[in-house]
């Protein structure tokens, strides 16, 4: 019998089956879970950025360059302002992969339009976003949390630690870095369906 795929339309609206979620946007899954509990079977948080889980000393490095590619971002525009933002939570082994793939075939996160929407929209919203701790206790036998197999930077690395303790739940290591999904495409997800359709977990 055929799987359910991840994401199906019912009726008028869409019902959430498996997410896979990474970066910035695991804020925006961790709401839908909270928000729609029903909806959402299974969710991979990959290095996730939450902000809230840092340390009082990280929080301060990271709000300062946070404000500093914000700045950029609307003095010079989005090259300029990546170059100040990135290296937070891509390390360089991220950067050379990525240079190695053509961005053409990746029309998603990669590209300078999806940036543009990031640093007006996106990123300030989630700054300041703290997830429900009673909607992730509920939901924490559907929440996996994944890293990269590849070093992780401090500021990622704290907040997987924190997500993972209040969970309860130790996190699951994956093919790549930061943007292992784009960089090691077939390992990454070989490993990651099965762990959303509940055949297994990553462990690499």
């Amino acid at each position: 019998m055929p799987k359910t795929p991840p994401l199906f339309s019912c009726g008028n609206f869409l019902a959430f089956q498996q997410l896979f979620a990474t970066s910035g946007s695991t804020a925006i899954a961790l709401e839908l879970v909270n928000m729609f509990p029903e909806l959402v079977s299974k969710v991979a948080l990959h290095e996730r950025i939450l902000w809230s889980f840092l340390s009082v000393r990280q929080r301060k490095t990271v709000d300062t360059k946070t404000q500093e590619a914000l700045q950029t971002y609307r003095k010079f525009g989005v090259v300029e302002a990546n170059s100040v933002f990135l290296p937070l939570f891509q390390i360089k082994q991220d950067s050379n992969a990525l240079k190695t793939i053509s961005m053409s075939e990746y029309p998603g996160s990669t590209m300078p339009t999806s940036w543009k929407s990031y640093y007006e929209h996106e990123l300030p919203a989630i700054v300041d976003y703290a997830p429900n701790p009673d909607s992730l206790a509920r939901a924490h036998l559907k929440i996996d949390v994944v890293e990269g197999s590849v070093e992780v930077p401090a500021f990622v690395q704290e907040t997987i630690l924190g997500v993972s303790e209040l969970l309860g739940r130790s996190p699951f290591r994956i093919a790549g870095g930061h943007v292992g999904y784009v960089t090691h495409e077939a390992e990454f997800g070989g490993s990651l369906i099965p762990l959303l359709c509940n055949e297994g977990r990553v462990k690499l």
